[in-house]
């Protein structure tokens, strides 16, 4: 990939997942992160380009956490069925405790591709189908909008097209920094009641954290438990993914990294602040998951070849393209898909975010290759990193 092409997939990201890639009303930390990830990527004036990966991923990472842009990172990469994991940071800020391969962390919107995952594998197993209007899945007592006698499909959730909001507007959270932690249930019903859709389910993509959230409730609802329950059942157990989860045990809680948002003053970056551990108890499909980078290099490698897995299908079915974005971007359930020329193949990909951290997952199966970050740390620097060691796994050995 070229300089010009890394940038046309980082303002994909940035598109996609709902923020404006050049706009005026960008944080100053964004800004601040993108220019040192662009200048470290396009090659600053004297500097020498990474001959591995490792290079590539200490280049773009480390400033990051000097800067206290991040706090902590493991980086993960697969490349050929070979595996490598580099560590930066700390857990705990000024602990010395460096993130390692069973450190656990919030994914965020990671967690709606193993949602997308779980609706092809029900389907699959026949308790549900694609095409299946949301109303059915639902409490008889709940109204859920439709327009012009069009209903919502639970497709439409799965592809940000039902033409439900990114948030429901009547969440008032009492805490800021744990902003799902007390929506209800009723709440949740009580909007579905009041909203009007603005347009017919299927017509338009616009991303909604509050659709995907609702995809989870009503498969859990249908396949009888909790969406932790069913999912564990149904994709995390046959995938071998023991350290992804909602709810962690008091082990896995031991190893659960402090979660931080970067601060800056201008131009000055000042030491990040702690933000509790997200809770998310009903739209916890949308964003709840919390896991290691163990579990998702093994999560990345079933995506590179689902062949090997006993959900081949349905892995393979939530890839598949069903809805065009743009000339280079489209949806399948739950994946983001980016497509372009320059590629041997189209690059699958999410990333996630919550209070106090970020996560990306890239892969493009054409090239058997995979990357995945995890952050403590709340910063969109974490996507453009991906991407910038995406591009070095393409071309340059691991170490």
């Amino acid at each position: 990939m070229e300089k010009q092409q890394l940038y046309k997939i980082n303002k994909k990201i940035f598109e996609m997942s709902g923020c404006s890639f050049l706009s005026g009303d960008l944080l100053m930390c964004r800004y601040i992160g993108l220019v040192i990830v662009v200048l470290l990527v396009s090659g600053c004036p004297g500097s020498k380009p990474p001959e591995t990966v490792q290079e590539a991923a200490d280049q773009v990472i480390r400033p990051l956490i000097k800067r206290h842009e991040l706090v902590g990172a493991v980086v993960g990469v697969q490349q050929g069925g070979v595996t490598r994991v580099f560590s930066y940071g700390e857990t705990i800020l000024g602990s010395g405790k460096s993130p390692d391969a069973d450190t656990f962390f919030e994914i965020g919107s990671i967690t709606k591709t193993f949602t997308g995952i779980l609706l092809a594998t029900l389907a699959l197993e026949g308790l549900v189908g694609l095409e299946d209007p949301l109303r059915t899945l639902l409490p008889d007592t709940v109204s859920v909008p439709a327009f012009e006698g069009q209903e919502i499909k639970l497709v439409h959730l799965a592809t940000h097209t039902s033409g439900l909001p990114r948030l429901p507007d009547n969440m008032t959270p009492a805490d800021p920094n744990n902003p799902y932690a007390d929506y209800t249930e009723q709440q949740l019903f009580g909007f579905l009641s009041d909203y009007v859709l603005p347009r017919a389910p299927g017509s338009k993509y616009e991303y909604s954290n509050l659709g995907a959230g609702l995809l989870g409730y009503a498969l859990a609802l249908r396949a009888g438990g909790t969406y932790e329950e069913v999912l564990r059942d149904h994709v995390l157990k046959p995938l071998g993914l023991d350290d992804t989860a909602v709810s962690l045990s008091a082990g896995q809680q031991s190893q659960f990294a402090q979660g931080y948002a970067p601060r800056h003053i201008g131009p000055v970056t000042l030491k990040p602040v702690a933000i509790p551990h997200w809770e998310i108890p009903v739209l916890t499909a949308a964003g709840g998951l919390r896991s290691t980078m163990n579990d998702m290099l093994r999560f990345l490698a079933a995506n590179l070849d689902p062949e090997q897995t006993p959900l081949a299908d349905a892995l393979t079915d939530a890839q598949i393209p069903r809805n065009q974005i743009d000339a280079t971007g489209s949806i399948g359930l739950g994946w983001h898909i980016f497509t372009d020329a320059s590629l041997a193949g189209p690059m699958v990909w999410h990333n996630g975010g919550t209070g106090g951290f970020h996560s990306f997952i890239g892969f493009i199966r054409a090239s058997q290759v995979g990357v995945v970050i995890l952050a403590n740390t709340s910063s969109d620097t974490v996507d453009l990193a991906g991407n910038a060691i995406l591009k070095a796994a393409l071309t340059l050995p691991l170490t």
